[in-house]
């Protein structure tokens, strides 16, 4: 089941980033507007603020996001 949440979770990551997304001196990485909470991205993918927290760890540990600032920086490539 993880390995879906985590799959649903970067995929709609990155279809925000592609609509919403702000450039950033990160190469190859995206940042999602401030407006995008974790309560508004949970409600958004219609996951829990706690699952969405775990998978969030999921892809830092992956190396596909990071977080600075409280903003998230997804990889695009």
């Amino acid at each position: 089941m993880r390995e879906g949440n985590v799959g649903k979770v970067e995929i709609l990551l990155k279809a925000i980033a592609t609509w919403f997304g702000e450039t950033t001196n990160y190469e190859g990485f995206t940042r999602i507007p401030r407006g995008f909470t974790r309560k508004v991205l949970a409600n958004y993918m219609g996951i829990s603020h706690t699952t969405l927290s775990t998978t969030l760890n999921e892809l830092v540990h992956a190396d596909l996001i990071f977080i600075q600032n409280q903003r998230l920086h997804i990889l695009m490539n």
